[in-house]
């Protein structure tokens, strides 16, 4: 595949963009709670109230004039800890994983939560954490919809919309219970597939820009190199400029939580 660039596909040397999700109008009052989207789309008020949220967030951001854009994600639901559902929308909507009460809080990043500069990062954590998620066989596709997604934004823009999946597939193997492949390496081989397979009916749905944040920090040290070879996997012939955003912070962790200095090797 030829070598691309972000401004060749914009027109522009230095393409202006950002990462992450906008704030969803307050009047929209709607969450998916854990369902395939094109369900509550067959309720007419949903759909039309989602229409035009969309409209609204791409609507601001063209205001202000970057030159790619982002969906937004109005598909997230509104979790205690906003940033929540970047993890929890896929874990929702991927076939193999139980969800179900959480018992006993069993937090391992309470320690990171309770140091200075990271409180904020408790609501995420225990909305997270309330439930338990356990792998209980092979993963696979569920509706996920990423496609759909990057649609939905794409026909409501004049200028570009990146294709967003969410987090994966690294980050929220950690919030997993694996009772099916008892080794972390055979679980991440199916989301590898899972998130690839995303990507491709993104492409052929006509999207230009692929995005896939991943925070590969949070897996053990001594298995980052196939983390990389895992995303390598998610981004393989995909034909989209491809893009892997790596959070460096920022609300409500401290910038500079993310350690890149060890990651560059």
């Amino acid at each position: 595949m030829a070598r691309q660039h972000l401004s060749d596909l914009v027109g522009k040397l230095l393409p202006r963009s950002f990462v992450g999700s906008y704030p969803r109008p307050t009047w929209f009052g709607y969450n998916l709670r854990g369902r395939d989207i094109l369900q509550p789309f067959r309720d007419e008020d949903f759909a039309q109230a989602y229409r035009d949220g969309v409209r609204a967030m791409i609507g601001d951001r063209e205001e202000a004039g970057p030159d790619v854009l982002a969906d937004g994600h109005l598909w997230y639901d509104r979790h205690q800890g906003f940033i929540a559902s970047f993890v929890l929308y896929n874990l929702e909507r991927i076939q193999g994983i139980e969800i179900s009460p959480t018992v006993e809080l069993h937090n391992p990043l309470t320690e990171v939560a309770d140091t200075p500069g990271m409180e904020a990062l408790a609501e995420i954590v225990e909305a997270i954490f309330a439930a338990d998620f356990t792998v209980t066989g092979r993963l696979r596709r569920g509706p996920m919809r990423h496609a759909f997604n990057w649609s939905l934004a794409q026909r409501r823009a004049a200028r570009p919309v990146k294709a967003f999946f969410a987090a994966g597939p690294v980050e929220p193997s950690i919030f997993l219970t694996d009772r099916h492949h008892h080794d972390r390496k055979g679980l991440l081989r199916d989301p590898a597939e899972i998130y690839h397979a995303e990507m491709l009916d993104a492409v052929e749905a006509g999207a230009r820009i692929a995005e896939l944040d991943d925070l590969i920090y949070v897996a053990p040290r001594d298995e980052r190199a196939f983390d990389v070879e895992i995303l390598n996997r998610v981004f393989e012939g995909v034909g989209a400029y491809r893009i892997w955003h790596c959070c460096h912070g920022g609300t409500p962790g401290p910038i500079g939580l993310a350690p890149y200095r060890v990651l560059f090797p």
